[in-house]
C-alpha cells in the first residue's frame, strides 16, 4: 500500500512504527503524528485490502519515507502515548535524523529579466608586472657575439700595433694628453682603444661585454656604439684637459657611458612598472656598488685612475639615454630601432675615419 502527498507525489509504502494494546491509545498516537504532519493509520481500519498480513495487535502505519520522522515524535513525546515494547524502544533509540538534502541546483535563466544590467568593467591599463610587457630583448647568443667581436677589434689594434712601434710607443702614439689633443684631436678616439697592460685590458673587456649584451637588447647595437663613443671622447677629453701633462688612455670612460645609459633606461622603465619605486631603488643600489671601482683615485697596483673621465663618461651617456630611450613602447619601436640604426652608422664611420686618422699619423715616422 503506498500514501501520497501533496501534487500526487507518493510518499512511500505504509510500514508499521507503534503496536497498539488499546484502541484509544491507537487513535491517540495517530493523531500525535498527525499534528506533526505525518500520515498515520491503524491496520486495524483496513479491512479487507487485498495483500495486507493481519496481525494480533493493531499497528499504526506510516508513510515508509517518514518512519524515521515518526520514530522521533513518539520517542520524545513517550510520556504522552505510553512505553512502546521493548522492539520499538530499540528502534527508536537507535534512530538517526534523515540526512538533509541539498536543494537542487538552481537553473540559469536563459533571458535575464529586462531589470537587469550587465555591467562590463574596462581593465586596468598594467594589469600584469612590466616585466611580462617589456618588448624582446632577442637571444642573448647574437647580442654576445657582437660584444665579443667588439673587445676582438681592440685587442687586434693594440697588439698590431705594438708588433710595430713596441708597448710603450703605441701608448704614446695613441695616448690623450692636452699637448697631443692639441696637435692632433684624432686621439680623442684612438685613446679608448689602447689600454696600458693585461689587467687593465681584460677589466675594461669584462665590464663592456656584460653592459653590451645588456643594451644590445635594450637600445639595440648602434645607439649603445654611438653612446660608447661619445662618452669616451667627452669623458678623455675633460679628463686631459683638467689634468695637463697626464696621459689618458682605456675604454672605461665609454663603459660607464653605459652604465649611464643603462640607468637612465631603468628610470624610464621605472615610470611603467607596477612597483616603481622598488625599480628606482634597485637601479640606485646597483649605481652604489660601481662608485668604489669608478671615483677611487688609484688603483691597486698605484696607477691613478681617471676619476674624471668616469664620472663625465656616466653624465653623458645618461643624458644620450633620453634620445636614445630604451626599447619599452610597442608602439614606439619602430621609431626606436630606426634611430638606433642611424646611430650605428655614425659610430662606425667617426670611428673608422678618426681611428684610421690617429694610427696612420701613429705609423707615420717608421716608414719613412
Amino acid at each position: 500500500m503506498f500514501t501520497t502527498g501533496e501534487g500526487g507525489v507518493s510518499t512511500g509504502s505504509m510500514v508499521p512504527v507503534y503496536d497498539v494494546r488499546e484502541a484509544a491509545r491507537g487513535a491517540q498516537v495517530v493523531a500525535l503524528l498527525e499534528a506533526h504532519a505525518i500520515p498515520a493509520i491503524l491496520d486495524s481500519e483496513l479491512v479487507g485490502v487485498p495483500g495486507l498480513p493481519r496481525h494480533e495487535l493493531p499497528r499504526v502505519l506510516v508513510p515508509s519515507s517518514m518512519l524515521r520522522a515518526a520514530r522521533a515524535v513518539l520517542l520524545e513525546h513517550s510520556s504522552g502515548v505510553g512505553q512502546p515494547d521493548p522492539r520499538q524502544l530499540s528502534a527508536l533509540l537507535t534512530w538517526v535524523p534523515a540526512k538533509v538534502e541539498d536543494p537542487p541546483p538552481l537553473q540559469p535563466r536563459l533571458t535575464p529579466p529586462e531589470d537587469d544590467v550587465v555591467y562590463e568593467e574596462e581593465p586596468d591599463e598594467i594589469t600584469q608586472p612590466i616585466e611580462r610587457l617589456l618588448p624582446s630583448s632577442g637571444p642573448v647568443i647574437p647580442r654576445l657575439s657582437l660584444a665579443l667581436a667588439a673587445v676582438l677589434f681592440g685587442l687586434v689594434l693594440q697588439f698590431g700595433l705594438e708588433a710595430v712601434l713596441g708597448h710603450s710607443q703605441t701608448i704614446q702614439a695613441l695616448g690623450a694628453t692636452t699637448a697631443h689633443l692639441a696637435q692632433l684631436p684624432l686621439r680623442l678616439v684612438s685613446a679608448g682603444f689602447i689600454h696600458g697592460g693585461p689587467a687593465h685590458m681584460l677589466s675594461n673587456a669584462a665590464f663592456g661585454v656584460v653592459l653590451g649584451v645588456v643594451l644590445f637588447g635594450t637600445h639595440r647595437v648602434g645607439a649603445t656604439a654611438f653612446v660608447w663613443l661619445l662618452s669616451s671622447m667627452v669623458g678623455i677629453g675633460l679628463e686631459a684637459a683638467l689634468s695637463p701633462g697626464t696621459l689618458v688612455i682605456g675604454a672605461s670612460a665609454g663603459n660607464y657611458g653605459l652604465v649611464g645609459l643603462w640607468a637612465c633606461g631603468q628610470l624610464q622603465r621605472a615610470q611603467r612598472s607596477a612597483l616603481p619605486r622598488r625599480e628606482r631603488l634597485r637601479t640606485i643600489g646597483l649605481l652604489l656598488l660601481l662608485i668604489p671601482g669608478a671615483l677611487t683615485p688609484f688603483s691597486a697596483t698605484g696607477t691613478r685612475v681617471a676619476v674624471v673621465a668616469h664620472a663625465v663618461g656616466f653624465m653623458v651617456g645618461f643624458l644620450l639615454g633620453f634620445p636614445y630611450a630604451r626599447r619599452l613602447d610597442a608602439s614606439q619601436l619602430g621609431r626606436i630601432d630606426d634611430r638606433a640604426r642611424w646611430a650605428g652608422v655614425a659610430a662606425m664611420v667617426l670611428t673608422a675615419l678618426l681611428l684610421s686618422g690617429a694610427v696612420a699619423t701613429a705609423l707615420i715616422p717608421t716608414s719613412t
